[in-house]
């Protein structure tokens, strides 16, 4: 265990601890919205289980290295995170809308774990700007693949105008659908290996269907569904606009599930209207089109692979604030480990290979700023590496 700190350290901590716990009373204990319910004892818990649980390591990762910097150990660290996230959750039971479960006492615990063994790495290892650089193309690497098209196992079923949940009900007229080729009419597939290679390829979706009533909720036009019920295609209308998903790891590990709106896309179409619709990858990045628009791009690029996190990746929420984060962080590692020259070499080369590796980037304006606003901060923050650096209390 180290010595505690200083009195004046040790008073800008509590400062720092303070505001975390305020922080996550704000976050945890405050009504839900609602959803499905899910069970206590569950793991990964509901579609976004790992995203979710990814986060809730995160929340508590300040704790564990808050603590750290005080002068605790293990035990103490352990005993705060699994007992505060335990209190939490027994408080939600009695929270609508909130749904406690023993993976998030588990989670939470591990991420204040894992804050304290990142204060004594921070403190035991010295940083380099390859380590840095390696760490960040290996997020985007990841990223990228998390992208990749995949199918699920077992019968597959296609659905025309199906009725889904909470969506609204379509009441067009799908006239003929195909992936990579493979025609899928509505019901059982007799023979799904073909369609599942397709997926698998991420082939192009061809959906010519009779146009409905506008609606103000998304509804199903044409989706593909396994036994299991996991989503391999879904394309809806919300209004004029279009939304098309295919499956990928990202959704089959339980993160959100990249997909592409198409704003427009039905512009201009009346009901009974004929309307050909078709998405694919290629060289310049997913694109989807229709008669009267077309776009390329896909959410998230691999510079965005937070919000693989995020519950809902088109919200239009402050990207720009997390995508700054996210770039300044490694440009202001870089800056602190090698200098502005060494940053502005890896930086660049960073940018590449996320060029390199992007199914295609949008041209919405959050993603630009991000990334300038994140360099610039990065630039700033760690000209004050040194007074911000974590000093080493022990002896």
């Amino acid at each position: 265990m180290a010595p505690p700190p200083p009195p004046e350290r040790r008073r800008r901590v509590v400062r720092w601890l303070v505001a975390w716990l305020l922080g996550v009373a704000l976050l945890t204990l405050t009504p839900g919205g609602g959803g499905p319910a899910i069970g206590v004892l569950c793991f990964p818990c509901g579609e976004l289980g790992a995203a979710d649980a990814v986060l809730n390591t995160g929340l508590f990762v300040p704790l564990g290295a808050l603590l750290g910097m005080l002068g605790a150990g293990v035990g103490t660290v352990a005993a705060a995170g699994f007992g505060l996230s335990a209190a939490i959750e027994l408080t939600q039971t009695a929270l609508p809308g909130r749904f406690p479960t023993v993976a998030d006492v588990v989670v939470n615990g591990g991420g204040a774990l894992l804050g304290l063994l990142l204060l004594r790495f921070v403190r035991a290892v010295r940083l380099t700007p390859v380590a840095v650089a390696l760490a960040a193309a290996a997020a985007l690497v990841v990223t990228a693949g998390l992208g990749a098209g995949t199918a699920p196992a077992g019968p597959l079923y296609g659905q025309h105008t199906p009725t889904l949940g909470s969506f609204a009900v379509y009441d067009g007229a799908v006239l003929r659908a195909e992936v990579g080729g493979v025609v899928v009419p509505p019901g059982r597939l007799d023979a799904p290996e073909p369609l599942r290679e397709a997926l698998r390829a991420s082939g192009p979706l061809r959906v010519e269907f009779s146009a409905g009533t506008p609606t103000d909720r998304w509804a199903p036009i044409f989706a593909v569904f396994s036994e299991a019920r996991e989503e391999a295609v879904f394309l809806a209308a919300r209004d004029d606009d279009l939304i098309v998903r295919f499956r990928s790891w990202a959704g089959r590990l339980h993160f959100a599930e990249p997909s592409f709106v198409l704003e427009g896309g039905l512009a201009g179409v009346q009901p009974g209207d004929v309307v050909s619709v078709e998405a694919r990858r290629g060289r310049t990045g997913f694109c989807v089109r229709t008669e009267v628009a077309a776009a390329c791009g896909l959410d998230p690029s691999p510079v965005e692979g937070w919000r693989l996190l995020y519950r809902d990746i088109h919200a239009p929420g402050p990207f720009p604030l997390f995508t700054g984060f996210y770039v300044a962080v490694v440009v202001g590692l870089l800056m602190v480990t090698g200098g502005v020259r060494t940053a502005a070499i890896a930086t660049g080369g960073l940018v590449a290979l996320a060029f390199a590796l992007s199914l295609g980037t949008s041209a919405a304006w959050p993603e630009p700023v991000g990334l300038v606003g994140g360099a610039l901060v990065g630039a700033v923050v760690s000209r004050l590496g040194r007074r911000w650096r974590v000093a080493d209390t022990r002896v």
